[in-house]
């Protein structure tokens, strides 16, 4: 069953186990990080097409992250904290589909929960951010 397959991820010192979401809750997130990144995809996604005849598209990896950065700014003030905090939440912790075995859990695997992610990621913020992304 495709539901009960299981993605193994190392972040940092833990190590993760992530199930797929079920197909509608996956529906429904993809219209949140839509709704999320629509500002910020807004900016970069004219950086990376063509400019000119004959030309291909950007790789994203290539762009000139100061030109990034400059532009991508200003959406990123758009962004809000608490929707951040709540699409992080549903990637993570509301579907139950996140277990995590490390220091914390004391070699045991547990499924993520919010006291958990913030023992977990309790001034490993960046390892948070590439959990979702590997979520996603």
């Amino acid at each position: 069953m495709k539901q009960l397959q299981t993605y193994e991820k190392q972040i940092g010192e833990n190590r993760f186990f992530i199930r797929p979401f079920k197909a509608f809750d996956a529906a429904y997130i993809s219209a949140e990080l839509v709704n999320l990144l629509s500002p910020i995809l807004g900016v970069i996604a004219p950086m990376m097409g063509a400019s000119g005849e004959g030309e291909e598209a950007a790789n994203i990896m290539d762009m000139d992250a100061e030109k990034v950065i400059d532009k991508a700014t200003p959406a990123l003030t758009r962004i809000s904290g608490e929707k951040l905090e709540s699409v992080m939440k549903t990637l993570m912790i509301q579907h139950g589909n996140v277990s995590v075995e490390g220091p914390v859990t004391e070699g045991g695997t547990a499924v993520l929960s919010e006291d958990l992610a913030n023992e977990v990621f309790c001034g490993e913020l960046q390892d948070m951010f590439v959990l979702c992304f590997e979520i996603i």
